[in-house]
């Protein structure tokens, strides 16, 4: 096959790739048709297609039943695809149409019309941005992290979830859990949260980067050499991860060998990268912490050839990672870090930096340094502070609403269906959940009592999930239509500190925790012993206390675990 120039490529396909038309014939064929927004939004249509249908028929089909429009430029009798749903691409990013072939996705060689729709067909469109080339193959974009199979249809490929950073699963999270296995990585402390696709786990800890079976926590590979708090960032079958030692790691998601490296902070002492990265418009997103005083910065590096495109002076983006939409970039700023009392002053607050050129947006201060990772929804940013402020700021830079009620917060906040969730608590002070309505109306409180809730909470389906940083960490879930009502605590053992934010996907909830292991909580079967760790919730006074019958013997006590 040969390549042609992009400029003339959407004449051909809309000449001759594009054309619809269905001819009646016996059915049905089952075709599944995947829409990738590039942003970690994945949705799936399993269809069921007439004889004779191709897979542009497939298409629209699938976009019907998933409440998609479809923006379509007619050339004559034939369509041109411009965009799916409201995701408003701009070149050099586009919709690519690809094809699942037995182990990977690969671009057409025909465009959708062209193909027929044949039982058991997979096509995808995925929301990407190509590498340079010579218009000869092979083609040089990125795949997608998705497969068709049951359990990597919604790969966990960030922090949050998504560029949004929503702190929302694609699906329901354990009702009645045990622990399904454990993993014991070794490692003194986890601060990062793992990420999830082909059937693999991916973790950083203070002490190297692994890989697990996700079936079974065995270990896959382990690298060493790549170590901190960052949490990973899938992309195209890499690994995107802040180091330790101040530098951008690129790792292959098979076998953990690094791939390149880029140092952003020069002077790292312990922390170095602390946040996630980000993956958009062919750019790699993240801040940097500067842990000797002076400023650290935030940094777009181009995907493909990994120079830096811009970068910007910020005082220190501490675990704070970027959410972004729209071209433009919201991050915390944690401000200057003073080594000698481990302190931070001004300016610290939200940030809002146009993702094309770095320029600044607007800046919204703030009484407190932000770690928290913003959340975007309703075309507004949500965002908690260590003093104890909870803020809705329109992303024109206008402050909606602020709370400043409770103690403060490091922890992100989680948005889903116009529910708004943040954990509240600091190493060393009471915790609490609390939900709010999105024009700021607080729903309900739930606290802890000397339990911080410093990991982030995580909203699956009518629940919501926490863990608290304390001796005795434990995890929690909620019914959010019922009012923050308890349904289960489980501890895991060993007892210990839990800072890593808890992450559901596939049905099961993943938290790693000081002690150095790595927990998947899953539903109990029919074939689970009874009684295996789970803490039933008892309710007083509309504030949830963890019962005491079932807890899990205590044999390590726990170290202290301050966060930033």
């Amino acid at each position: 096959m040969r390549w042609i120039p992009t400029a003339v490529l959407a004449a051909i396909l809309a000449a001759s790739a594009f054309g619809s038309s269905v001819a009646s014939g016996k059915g049905p064929l089952a075709v599944s048709v995947m829409v990738d927004f590039g942003t970690g939004r994945i949705v799936w249509a399993d269809l069921s297609m007439p004889a004779g249908a191709t897979l542009w028929n497939a298409t629209m089909e699938a976009a019907t039943g998933l409440g998609l429009d479809l923006n379509v430029t007619w050339y004559n009798a034939t369509p041109f695809l411009n965009d799916i749903g409201e995701a408003h691409p701009s070149w050099p990013d586009y919709w690519h149409f690809l094809i699942w072939n037995v182990s990977r996705w690969d671009f057409a060689d025909l465009g959708p019309a062209d193909l027929p729709a044949t039982n058991g067909a997979v096509c995808g469109w995925f929301l990407s941005r190509d590498a340079p080339w010579n218009f000869t193959e092979p083609w040089p974009g990125p795949r997608p992290e998705a497969t068709p199979d049951a359990s990597g249809r919604h790969p966990v490929e960030m922090f949050r979830y998504d560029l949004g950073g929503s702190g929302a699963a694609a699906g329901a999270g354990p009702v009645s859990p045990h622990v399904a296995w454990t993993y014991d990585t070794g490692a003194y402390e986890i601060t990062a949260t793992p990420a999830f696709a082909h059937g693999t786990v991916y973790l950083s800890m203070w002490t190297g980067f692994v890989a697990l079976d996700e079936g079974t926590g065995t270990l896959r590979w382990r690298n060493p050499d790549v170590a901190g708090a960052s949490s990973p960032a899938l992309y195209d079958g890499r690994i995107y991860v802040g180091g330790k030692d101040g530098r951008l790691h690129v790792l292959s998601e098979s076998d953990g060998t690094e791939l390149w490296n880029r140092s952003l902070q020069p002077d790292a002492q312990f922390s170095g990268i602390t946040a996630s990265p980000r993956i958009a418009y062919g750019r790699v997103y993240v801040g940097t912490f500067n842990e000797t005083g002076g400023d650290g910065s935030f940094v777009a590096l181009d995907l493909f050839t990994h120079d830096v495109v811009w970068s910007r002076p910020v005082s220190s983006v501490h675990l704070s990672s970027a959410a972004i939409a729209d071209h433009v970039v919201y991050v915390g700023l944690m401000g200057h870090f003073h080594p000698s009392n481990l302190t931070y002053s001004p300016p610290y607050g939200l940030l809002a930096l146009d993702a094309d050129s770095g320029a600044q947006r607007w800046f919204v201060a703030t009484n407190g340094s932000v770690a928290s990772s913003p959340a975007l929804a309703n075309d507004s940013v949500f965002f908690t502070t260590k003093a104890g402020e909870a803020f809705s700021v329109g992303i024109d830079g206008v402050v909606h609403w602020r709370h400043s009620e409770l103690v403060g917060s490091i922890a992100s906040p989680a948005v889903s269906d116009g529910t708004l969730a943040i954990g509240w608590g600091v190493f060393g002070t009471d915790g609490a959940v609390q939900t709010f309505s999105l024009a700021g109306d607080v729903r309900w409180t739930t606290s802890l009592i000397g339990t911080p809730v410093s990991a982030s909470p995580t909203i699956a389906g009518d629940r919501v999930y926490a863990a608290t940083n304390d001796g005795n960490g434990t995890v929690y879930s909620w019914r959010l239509s019922a009012l923050g009502s308890g349904e289960w605590a489980l501890q895991p053992g060993p007892p210990d500190y839990l800072l890593s934010s808890p992450v559901v996907h596939e049905g099961a909830l993943y938290i790693a925790s000081d002690n150095g292991r790595l927990y998947r909580l899953a539903d109990v079967s029919a074939s689970t012993p009874s009684g295996i760790g789970i803490v039933p919730l008892i309710i007083v006074g509309g504030l949830a206390a963890a019962g005491l019958a079932v807890l899990i013997s205590v044999w390590m006590l726990g170290r202290s675990r301050r966060g930033p």
